[in-house]
């Protein structure tokens, strides 16, 4: 059954500098620590341990299988040499002790790291081959051989970095501190706390391999292995590399160890990767391991800030207040890689969004131009979004482009393309507001000079009525050819003329005729300027003929004299009529002017000139205006 622990929060006013020293003086570690404090060595790993409750190994010697080769790296307590197994003809190495480290701690040591990492078979651990011995019986760690280099050193010359192209560093960073993390969250789902997390114990391998090396001064929280592992509560003591620490390793109590130790231990990781340099630094040693306990936030002028509050969070000096585990900080670094695909894309359409505000803003920019680009900005923003819908920069950069095109829209004069554009903004900035409100005055101006241009060519169009100007004209045929007739027969075409009461009293029938006709007129929709001139001088012709008999009766000329007069005003008034309908006046007069001519001829036939007279000029007029009926009235007009 695990062990309850506790995680005591370290209060990072709880002890001055002065306190912090007297408080570590109590504690009984290792007089190396002290050996050399420069600042550079406050940055290598330490030992400092208390007591180690394992059992020891009493196996054979060493197998003659595996062939020891040259040194291939160095540890602080151990040394990893090539070796050659015979039997698999592979290359492994095997991790000893230095020759000046063989107390029974070293061993103990190297063997608790063997044990610890045995336990944990993981893609992003280096496996562990076989346990055996030396000569003299201290433990040989024989693992696999990592071809590769160590994370610090790539961050030192990232021409190193395998698998890096050039292009994306901090990218290629957060990739690995990513695998780093998977390896630190298997470790602790065994209950296992690697408590030296950093650069220089991880190795990269040629083809994209990440492991986290150096487990030796790992403990266990999982109270089933307190046996035969270290447990947390009894690692009383400072270890660790001081460069690195969480405040509760600073202070050297093992019982405020757990797994929230080592997701600060990337959190450090993670710092080293935004400033250059790991977070706690000093003159001397001392210094350092205080600000690690203090452990204030690092500031990095030039740092993305969502992926500092990252740092922020992991190195929070509050355990409870950081990341719950090593694969919540993962997520949140993933979730941060998306967020800067999603950035990157929206840096690059506000890029182009500069250039489309300088072709909006041009008044000799051409329409396909100003699309185009606006199309590339729009998909960029909306691929963006696609990634991270909360993107500010991209949400704030769909405003302006939204913003732009409906000026540009407004700028072109198509108000219903700006209003549908405009519909994505929930509240139009006042200036577009104002870009509106005097574009629809523009065009309310515009459509109301449209209807009043509308409706003087409507005035003037000879097509309104013309179907009924033909109708009433087709009637005036009949009524004035046969007219005339009836009157000739009545008066025996001479024999018996009419008197010049009689002759005067038939005036009346113009003006009663004309009126009906304007009377039926004024009961249809299609009355324009057009129809209302030519009635006007209907009215005229209504008033003049019984003037014009009035004055011939008080003369001393007769009906059949009076007449032949009268026939030369008839000419006049269908020659006006057919000038006001869009055509030439002349026939009407040659019509009536020949009736005239032969009045004076033969007056006998007077009625009969002046029937046929009517019937042309009346025919002539029909024509004309059925002409404008087929080209010109419209189409509600001609049904």
């Amino acid at each position: 059954m695990q062990r309850q622990f506790a995680c005591s929060p370290i209060s990072i006013d709880a002890m001055d500098e002065a306190q912090f020293r007297s408080h570590l003086g109590t504690l009984a570690f290792d007089q190396t620590l002290q050996a050399d404090e420069t600042q550079g060595a406050s940055t290598a790993p330490t030992s400092i341990r208390g007591a180690v409750k394992l059992v020891s190994h009493d196996g054979t010697s060493t197998s003659p299988e595996y062939a020891l080769g040259p040194t291939i790296g160095e540890g602080g307590m151990g040394i990893v040499r090539l070796a050659a197994q015979a039997g698999l003809r592979r290359d492994v190495a095997i991790k000893t002790l230095r020759d000046e480290n063989h107390s029974e701690t070293d061993r103990l040591g190297l063997l608790h790291e063997a044990l610890v990492t045995g336990g944990l078979e993981h893609p992003n651990i280096v496996p562990i081959y076989a346990l055996s011995q030396t000569a003299d019986g201290a433990p040989a760690i024989v693992m696999k051989r990592i071809e590769g280099v160590s994370w610090y050193a790539c961050m030192k010359d990232p021409s190193l970095a395998p698998g890096f192209d050039g292009q994306d560093l901090l990218g290629w960073h957060l990739d690995v501190l990513s695998q780093v993390c998977l390896a630190v969250h298997f470790a602790h789902s065994k209950g296992i706390v690697h408590r030296d997390i950093k650069p220089e114990n991880v190795m990269l391998g040629s083809f994209g391999e990440v492991y986290l090396v150096d487990w030796g001064i790992a403990v266990t929280v999982d109270s089933a292995k307190a046996d035969y592992l270290l447990h947390a509560e009894d690692a009383n003591g400072v270890a660790g590399s001081p460069a690195y620490m969480a405040p509760e390793m600073a202070t050297g109590r093992g019982a405020d160890i757990g797994r929230h130790t080592d997701v600060y231990l990337l959190g450090s990781t993670l710092s080293e990767i935004l400033r250059g340099r790991p977070p706690h630094t000093g003159n001397v040693l001392i210094e350092v391991l205080y600000s690690a306990y203090r452990s204030v936030p690092v500031t990095v002028a030039d740092a993305p800030p969502e992926l500092l509050a990252i740092c922020h969070k992991a190195m929070h000096a509050t355990p409870e207040k950081r990341y719950s585990s090593a694969d919540a900080l993962r997520t949140a670094l993933h979730e941060y890689s998306t967020h800067r695909a999603s950035a990157a894309l929206a840096n690059e359409a506000v890029t182009r969004l500069e250039r489309l505000q300088d072709l909006v803003e041009d008044d000799d920019a051409d329409d396909a131009s100003v699309r185009g680009l606006a199309g590339e900005v729009r998909f960029g923003l909306k691929q963006s979004l696609k990634i991270w819908p909360a993107n500010a920069v991209a949400t704030e950069a769909q405003l302006r482009w939204i913003t732009l095109m409906a000026l540009w829209e407004l700028k072109t004069g198509n108000l219903s393309a700006a209003e549908r554009i405009s519909e994505e903004i929930p509240e139009l900035p006042p200036h577009l507001a104002a870009e509106f409100a005097k574009t629809r005055d523009r065009i309310a101006k515009q459509e109301a000079n449209m209807k009043r241009l509308e409706a003087l060519r409507e005035d003037v169009d000879q097509g309104h009525g013309a179907r009924f100007r033909v109708w009433g004209a087709v009637v005036a045929i009949v009524v004035w050819t046969f007219l005339p007739i009836t009157a000739g027969i009545g008066t025996g075409w001479g024999d018996n003329p009419l008197s010049q009461e009689q002759y005067l009293a038939r005036a009346l029938l113009v003006p009663v005729s004309i009126l009906a006709f304007w009377v039926v007129l004024l009961r249809r929709s299609s009355i324009n300027q057009a129809t209302r001139n030519i009635m006007r001088i209907m009215y005229v012709f209504a008033l003049l003929i019984p003037l014009f008999r009035f004055v011939a009766t008080r003369g001393d000329i007769s009906s059949v004299q009076a007449l032949s007069i009268e026939q030369l005003v008839y000419g006049l008034v269908f020659a006006t009529v057919a000038i006001q309908s869009g055509r030439s006046g002349a026939l009407g007069l040659v019509f009536y002017g020949a009736a005239s001519a032969a009045c004076t001829t033969w007056p006998d036939y007077t009625y009969a000139f002046l029937s046929a007279a009517n019937f042309a000029s009346l025919t002539w007029l029909a024509r004309i205006w059925a002409s404008q009926v087929q080209s010109d009235e419209p189409a509600g007009e001609r049904s």
